[in-house]
């Protein structure tokens, strides 16, 4: 088996690279292209009327274009071979699909080639923690739902637990692919041991070979469902699973020669984790989950063909008692993690059976298995199931009908309900009806329009491509330009058009305006398709990501824009004048007020006249307790006198958000004596308020100050969301 696996690298040479077909990413306009494999479209989409697909076919919600999946077609294996073969016909075609991915994963961990975010399971944006499942895990056995196990086998369940935890940390589907590969293997090897029994003549057991043989059946389609999810896209991943899976198989025939008691428990152990993985994992991606259709694979499993086998691993239950709904992956994986539980209860029946020997005992807690109905009564059952759901069919589309006819007639009614409106209008405003026949008072009529323009990158798009440029890189760049700009549209159309049709609906809109919004819709559609078609002429394959592209790009741009206008909110800017005043002119004498006992006296002029002004900025951020202010570079430098006037200006915030505060000292008187000291400036509570640092500086016989150090405080915000600012 390890020669399966290497070979393939010497082969990867001459063959061309597997091509896996590009899905959109897992965003919110995931949906323009996300639908089932048969063709339905999402909720959304048909509410939008919006359904685009790979192909470039565009339809309207009505029409019969099918959107691609977001999912792989089983087609797209990695192991199956054509059909069954001699083994060195099946060892060759495993070496050709086994090669084709190899270096191209060693080349995009290297970082030579770089990684597909588009292509499921990273698309689908889905997690699990490592944490909440062993939180699971101790709940459950703390509620009594321990598993009585050998220690050995703790033991080893234990360490699986852990490599699994390492190995496939925010991986959940690779995760489950890796367990289900695994799951499957307890059972070949129960039944080999059986048939061997058998083969000697020791035993015969054909009610647990039939059970393991559902039990089986139920896991390979888990194991389908996580293959089409991408479970099994990595080489790496398969490597590991084939491997441990071979090796799993001969162990639990060592143990099922011993005790087939253990070899049961050993499985009911590893079927008990792995209801509690699911069940976390549903309740972390419940949201998401509920967004995504179902694979193809998993509605055939529960909703359609032969669900003799479904019926049958369920021991503790009646046939038929269970048919679960497949409308959504949070189905499918809802489903699952029954399954597993029903698969713990059937490891506990074995139990029971290995010890016993009562076939009655796989009954559980419900008893003995009612008897199957006959070959010709399932038929029949069949037969009925099939005419029945042909006739809901047919009603559905009968009612679908009869929706649009009562809908168009609607239209009509309301167009007719609307001319009579103008009509009664103008005549009570005593205008003559022949404007009417004039579009432009018809229009006028309406107050109000909606607003909906093509994006302007589209004419830049169409004359750079007309231009030709040489530089091949040019066009794909431009092309994401213009769907970056058509993302915003597509929102707005996505957010108006429910509320239009609830007002619609209501009478409250007015019909210019519906037709207003349809046409937008309409020119929309076409807008998509024609990027998507232009991005398939620049590169096969690239026309179904280019939105999921264009979608990130503009994603990092939103994150950046709201980064720095949270920056600018909390930026502040502080101004500093410093005024020093001119020494004392003299003045000539004046007449002073007469003083008391008549005599008068003469007075010096002591008006200060504007000196040289020096001004400080500094910059902080999120300013309110003595808050650090950061001088910027040119004022660290500047010198201030001992006395002078001061006045400061502190601005917080950016735009309509700004507030401004200031302070002011008429005259501030420093000691020449100090090296370093602090003056505060500004009392009121209300205000800007400054405690700033001097530091002497003597050159010769002249002494100056520089500011070392500024803190500032503002009053904060109150609950009213504003500050007294001056």
């Amino acid at each position: 088996m390890l020669l399966t696996s290497f070979t393939p690298l010497l082969l990867a040479f001459t063959l061309p690279p597997l091509r896996l077909r590009p899905h959109l990413a897992s965003s919110r306009l995931a949906r323009l292209t996300m639908a089932d494999e048969r063709g339905v479209a999402t909720d959304s989409t048909k509410r939008s009327g919006f359904r685009f697909s790979s192909g470039g076919a565009s339809s309207d919600g009505l029409g019969d274009s099918k959107p691609s999946s977001p999912y792989l077609p089983i087609s797209e294996g990695y192991l199956d071979g054509d059909k069954p073969d001699a083994a060195w016909a099946l060892a060759a075609t495993n070496f050709v699909k086994q090669g084709r991915t190899i270096l191209s994963q060693i080349g995009e961990t290297v970082g030579l080639l770089p990684g597909d975010p588009l292509r499921p399971p990273a698309c689908l944006g889905l997690s699990l923690s490592n944490e909440a499942v062993k939180e699971a895990e101790r709940r459950r056995e703390a509620a009594g739902g321990s598993v009585d196990a050998h220690p050995v086998s703790r033991t080893l369940y234990d360490v699986g637990c852990l490599l699994l935890d390492n190995l496939f940390d925010q991986r959940p589907i690779q995760r489950f692919w890796f367990l289900e590969i695994i799951a499957r293997i307890p059972y070949f090897s129960y039944v080999s041991m059986l048939h061997l029994y058998e083969s000697f003549g020791w035993w015969r057991g054909p009610e647990l070979r039939k059970v393991h043989n559902a039990e089986e059946w139920n896991e390979l389609h888990h194991l389908l469902i996580m293959e089409a999810l991408g479970g099994n896209a990595q080489w790496s991943d398969r490597f590991l699973g084939y491997h441990v899976a071979f090796a799993y198989y001969w162990f639990l025939i060592g143990v099922y020669l011993c005790s087939p008691r253990i070899a049961y428990q050993f499985m009911e152990l590893l079927e008990a984790h792995a209801v509690d993985t699911y069940s976390t994992f549903v309740k972390e991606n419940r949201e998401r989950l509920s967004q995504l259709p179902p694979p193809a694979v998993a509605r055939s499993y529960y909703t359609e063909g032969d669900l003799y086998y479904f019926d049958d691993f369920q021991v503790d239950r009646k046939p038929g008692s269970r048919r679960p709904a497949c409308d959504s992956l949070l189905d499918v994986f809802e489903n699952i993690a029954i399954d597993e539980g029903e698969h713990v209860k059937t490891m506990r029946a074995c139990q029971d059976y290995a010890v016993l020997g009562k076939v009655n005992q796989l009954g559980g807690a419900a008893g003995p298995r009612v008897k199957q109905s006959s070959k010709k009564e399932l038929d029949g059952l069949r037969a009925e199931i099939r005419a029945l759901q042909q006739t809901l069919r047919n009603e559905s589309d009968a009612h679908y009908a009869a929706l649009e006819h009562e809908r168009e007639e609607a239209r009509e009614q309301i167009r007719t309900m609307r001319v009579q409106l103008k009509e009664a209008t103008m005549e009570a405003v005593g205008a003559p009806l022949s404007v009417l026949e004039n579009p432009e008072v018809y229009e006028a009529l309406d107050d109000k329009q909606y607003n909906f323009e093509l994006p302007i990158e589209i004419d830049d798009y169409d004359e750079l491509r007309e231009s030709k440029p040489p530089d091949k890189r040019t066009l794909p760049l431009a092309l994401l330009k213009r769907a970056m700009a058509d993302i915003p549209l597509i929102e707005q159309l996505e957010r108006d058009h429910p509320r239009m049709v609830r007002l619609f609906n209501r009478g409250l809109l007015p019909f210019g305006i519906w037709e207003q919004l349809l046409e937008a819709e309409r020119m929309m559609d076409e807008e998509v398709h024609e990027v998507q078609a232009e991005a398939e002429k620049l590169q096969k394959g690239w026309g179904q990501g280019v939105f999921g592209q264009a979608y990130q790009m503009l994603r990092k741009e939103r994150e950046e824009d709201a980064r720095e206008a949270q920056e600018r909110k909390g930026a502040a800017q502080l101004t500093i004048e410093f005024e020093q005043a001119r020494p004392p002119l003299p003045s000539p004498p004046l007449p002073s007020p007469p003083l008391r006992g008549g005599s008068s006296g003469v007075g010096p002029w002591r008006a200060r006249e504007s000196g040289r002004v020096v001004t400080l900025i500094a910059d902080g951020r999120n300013v309110l307790q003595q808050s650090q202010m950061l001088l910027r570079r040119d004022c660290a430098a500047e010198e201030v006198a001992f006395k002078s006037g001061v006045k400061a200006t502190l601005v917080s915030g950016d735009g309509d958000d700004a507030r401004t505060f200031s302070c002011q000292v008429d005259e501030l008187l420093l000691d020449k004596e100090q090296e370093k000291q602090w003056k505060q400036l500004g009392q009121d509570a209300a205000q800007l308020r400054l405690q700033l640092k001097f530091t002497r500086k003597a050159q010769g016989l002249r002494t100056g100050f520089v500011l070392s150090d500024v803190r500032a405080t503002i009053p904060p915000l109150s609950a009213g969301g504003a500050a007294a600012s001056s």
